[in-house]
């Protein structure tokens, strides 16, 4: 019998990442597929992956993500490779290493001089889209991860929440859409609201789901009880809700 083999279809990619979902099967395996066994192999000429992420989304909701790692990639996760790395300069372990650093998750008996919210600045400030959106969550709240910045800026936090969203940043789109909605950090506007949040939900963006729904069912401006229950459904897949507190670090 025939080995079955998941083939994959690229969605999107950037200098960071490319994101595939699965789309098929096949016996005669060729390019990027997912063996029988749940591994990341390429069948090809191709000598390997030249991304520090190779990520493959589920093609049902109740599938957990999987998350491929790239030799490059499982030497960042180390916490001297990050350090070193973000010492060079790489905004991925930049952002990484400063998230590590608030949630004190250095290991035990190491001490590092860096400034975590400066470490993000600097990730942001090339680009990483989630870097941008810390940045986001940092001037709009003046913390992250329980520790205080003193940077509120609700102008400067509307700005790069829109710096993430317009790269993809699922939770930055919900952001974005929150804000434009109640006028924070920017002037109102419904209808721009309703096509960032849309936009999240549809990527699954669980935040953006939540607020789009209870828009939709109290908002008389734009009240649609079907689409408000049809993405309340699509709340109740997610295992997730059951913790209420929906906005958390973005890696």
């Amino acid at each position: 019998m025939n080995e079955k083999y998941q083939t994959l279809k690229l969605l999107k990619q950037n200098e960071y990442a490319d994101v595939y979902t699965i789309d098929g099967e096949t016996d005669k395996p060729q390019g990027l597929v997912v063996t029988p066994d749940n591994k990341l192999r390429y069948f090809g000429d191709k000598a390997g992956y030249d991304k520090e992420y190779i990520i493959v989304l589920p093609n049902t909701p109740k599938t957990p993500v999987d998350l491929f790692k790239t030799q490059e990639h499982k030497e960042m996760t180390t916490f001297e490779g990050t350090l070193k790395r973000a010492r060079e300069g790489n905004a991925l372990s930049q952002n990484l290493l400063g998230i590590w650093i608030l949630n004190s998750q250095l290991p035990d008996g190491v001490e590092v001089n860096e400034d975590p919210f400066e470490l993000i600045r600097l990730s942001a400030e090339q680009g990483f889209p989630t870097a941008q959106y810390n940045m986001g969550v940092i001037h709009e709240t003046g913390c992250l991860g329980g520790k205080v910045a003193d940077a509120k800026d609700e102008k400067q936090a509307f700005e790069w929440y829109r710096k993430a969203a317009n790269q993809g940043c699922a939770a930055a789109m919900a952001a974005v859409g929150i804000c434009l909605y109640n006028g924070v950090g920017t002037e109102p506007n419904l209808s721009d609201a309703l096509s960032w949040l849309k936009e999240a939900a549809t990527q699954g963006e669980q935040r953006g789901q939540l607020f789009l729904a209870e828009i939709l069912a109290k908002d008389e401006r734009c009240c649609d009880k079907n689409e408000a229950l049809y993405w309340f459904c699509q709340l109740a897949r997610h295992e997730s809700l059951r913790n209420p507190e929906l906005r958390g670090f973005v890696f």
